[in-house]
């Protein structure tokens, strides 16, 4: 299980500047928080943040998120984009974070884009990653590790079976079934790698090897996606044959790409 946009684990709420927000103070400042002191080793949380609105709640999740890699001992390696002149929130000019700026010409980014280059940034040392958004956490501190000693055995690993979404008081609003739930369960499941049933995205674990024989992350789907073009590719004979008998995918991805994620898994 994972959850989204986690409650406060920790503080109790104070009054915010934001509009009348309710956040918990932050014993960090965010660009020196101890997380990015965690030693390194074979394996590391890859994420990336951005927020071209200015909003206090990402902000807030960025923090918890934080908290529990910290209060978990996982380290943590980011991109972070900003937006015209927007100042970053994350440390400056730290190995663990990679820095970009959407300037005032431009109108689109790609969140896929930017967990690709946090990847190239770690040192080689590192031959697991899972890469995960930063407003959610585990349910319990064992489903990375058993993600990471999982890679020895299958290429990549969704780590939570399901996703619950929550309001900021912490209650549950939401809850959906993940993609890799759908497919290993022993009942079938013929809407397996259509997003709208199943999960494909928050948190996905990868052998680094990944990136050195596939390449980059699908970077084109600008409006998001791009996790279900992964699943949709490394899935590919359990996708719905189309008249022709070939698979159909609900995101177009280049089908050399698709063709190396296939046989890379």
């Amino acid at each position: 299980m994972i959850v989204r946009d986690p409650p406060p684990p920790i503080f109790e709420p104070s009054e915010s500047r934001y509009g009348g927000l309710i956040d918990p103070p932050r014993p960090w400042p965010l660009a020196t928080h101890p997380v990015w002191d965690l030693p390194i080793e074979d394996a590391v949380l890859v994420t990336c943040f951005f927020n071209p609105s200015g909003y206090s709640r990402p902000v807030h999740n960025l923090g918890a998120f934080l908290d529990w890699c910290l209060g978990e001992r996982w380290p943590v390696c980011a991109a972070e984009l900003t937006f015209h002149s927007q100042m970053p929130i994350l440390p400056h000019s730290h190995d663990r974070v990679s820095r970009f700026r959407l300037g005032e010409d431009g109108i689109m980014f790609q969140k896929e884009a930017l967990l690709s280059a946090a990847v190239a940034s770690l040192p080689e040392r590192v031959r697991k990653v899972i890469l995960v958004d930063c407003d959610v956490v585990p349910a319990s501190g064992r489903q990375y590790a058993e993600a990471v000693q999982k890679l020895d055995e299958v290429a990549m690993v969704q780590p939570f079976s399901e996703a619950i979404w929550t309001q900021p008081n912490g209650a549950a609003w939401a809850r959906k079934r993940s993609t890799a739930w759908a497919v290993t369960t022993p009942d079938p499941q013929p809407e397996a790698l259509r997003p709208e049933a199943f999960h494909p995205g928050f948190a996905v674990a990868l052998r680094r090897e990944f990136f050195e024989v596939v390449g980059p992350l699908y970077g084109c789907p600008i409006t998001g996606s791009g996790d279900v073009a992964l699943w949709q590719a490394a899935l590919v004979p359990l996708a719905a044959p189309g008249l022709d008998g070939r698979p159909i995918y609900t995101v177009p991805a280049p089908r050399v790409w698709r063709d190396k994620v296939a046989a890379w898994v």
